[in-house]
């Protein structure tokens, strides 16, 4: 990795989430999926078939949500582009499609007297695989939110090189309303729209320690309740945990920023998110939604905690100087959080570097399966936000050069 002049600290985001690949499968989903969510007659049929097996509706949106991104559950579809893909599934030809021994589709079709195209015959092989090889099904039904049934269908079933999850959420949540018996409530949801920061295929951007990277990025509402300013915030993950790379413009050592205005569903809402390189070395971590004191928004339409991702890559740098603003834009010993680990009018530093908090950014991806062809993405589960933890006093490297610059002060005045 080169050295771009002072610019020391790679911070590249990477919106890919990985996904585990079966080796007997390299199906992808055929489309991604737009903005815009219907669902068709052959969702319907779907849909009540996983019902009559003793499904509950939740368990069968994530179903339909997975299957409508694979195929549009059009069980003639072969995957674009000339790949394995196959069915309603995107089973694999050479795999679960044709050739695994005594549990293929065409196996199956032949042993029932049916067409491989039937829609009916491809819902039964899936039931058929549930029950008699496993693919995620005691997942599937201890599933009580529609996220954790898309992920267990998506993970175990579909098992994706790169999964397009916001879509098949969008779905299932969309086959729930439309052919469910339980009402769906309130979905808090986002997707990617942009950023300041670099792409993953973008060079990387070097900072050094002690220095602040300033960037945002922009997510859109699609969930079905509006964004309340100063409720919904960025956060960094693990949920409540400080991280090493607060910048002075965070809101507390446990929340990134909020919004400058409400955001209603179809909207698009803005989050500043500033760095500040406090530690030498590589890392990678996270960011995630919350809505303050109702959910994160992982707990409900997603993004997943492990998607909001940033590379990190620090060169160690000299502190900064206690006469002079840091690189991270925060002021001196008493004039507020940062610097040298100054604390007064804005709040306490700690161990040089003000606030802590976590970092993020990462992008759903459409997917591959196992030998079918199929997408994933991991389940979902959390509770609502705890309160920010308050900010520690300065200490360590902090409180000496606190002391410091106090006995300079002392002499002077002599």
């Amino acid at each position: 990795m080169g050295h771009h002049g002072s610019r020391l600290t790679a911070l590249t985001l990477l919106f890919i989430t990985g996904c585990a690949v079966n080796d007997s499968t390299s199906g992808e989903p055929i489309a991604e999926v737009s903005e815009a969510v219907t669902e068709n007659a052959n969702d319907k049929i779907a849909f009540d078939f996983f019902l009559a097996k003793g499904l509950t509706p939740v368990q069968s949106a994530g179903i339909i949500g997975n299957l409508d991104q694979e195929s549009s559950m059009d069980p003639t579809v072969s995957q674009y582009g000339g790949g394995p893909g196959r069915g309603i599934a995107q089973w694999s030809a050479g795999g679960r499609w044709d050739t695994t021994s005594n549990a293929n589709v065409v196996w199956y079709a032949g042993k029932t007297g049916q067409s491989k195209y039937a829609l009916k015959l491809q819902l039964e092989f899936i039931w058929w695989e549930f029950t008699n090889v496993g693919y995620g099904f005691s997942d599937l039904k201890a599933a009580t939110t529609v996220p954790s049934a898309v992920y267990a269908f998506q993970n175990k079933y579909e098992i994706c090189g790169t999964c397009a999850s916001s879509n098949r959420l969008a779905h299932a949540y969309q086959a729930l309303s439309d052919f469910g018996q339980d009402a769906v409530g309130d979905v808090w949801a986002a997707s990617y729209v942009g950023q300041s920061w670099p792409l993953a295929s973008a060079p990387s951007i070097q900072l050094k320690q002690y220095q602040k990277q300033t960037g945002s990025i922009d997510l859109k509402n699609t969930g079905t309740v509006k964004w309340p300013a100063g409720v919904v915030k960025l956060a960094p993950i693990p949920r409540d945990k400080t991280s090493p790379f607060a910048a002075d413009t965070w809101l507390s050592p446990t929340r990134v920023s909020t919004l400058a205005a409400d955001v209603a569903p179809g909207g698009t809402g803005h989050f500043e998110w500033d760095l500040t390189a406090q530690k030498a070395g590589d890392f990678a971590p996270y960011f995630g939604l919350v809505a303050e004191g109702v959910t994160w928004f992982a707990d409900s339409g997603g993004p997943k905690d492990d998607v909001l991702q940033v590379n990190v890559h620090v060169e160690p740098g000299p502190p900064p100087s206690m006469t002079t603003s840091s690189t991270s834009g925060s002021g001196t010993s008493g004039s507020g959080a940062g610097g040298d680990g100054g604390a007064g009018g804005g709040g306490a530093g700690s161990d040089g570097a003000g606030v802590g908090g976590a970092g993020g950014g990462g992008a759903p991806s459409q997917g591959e399966t196992s030998s079918s062809g199929v997408t994933d993405d991991g389940p979902l589960h959390g509770s609502c936000s705890a309160p920010a933890a308050p900010a520690k006093a300065p200490s360590g490297p902090a409180f000496a050069a606190l002391a410091l610059a106090l006995m300079a002060a002392r002499r002077r005045r002599r």
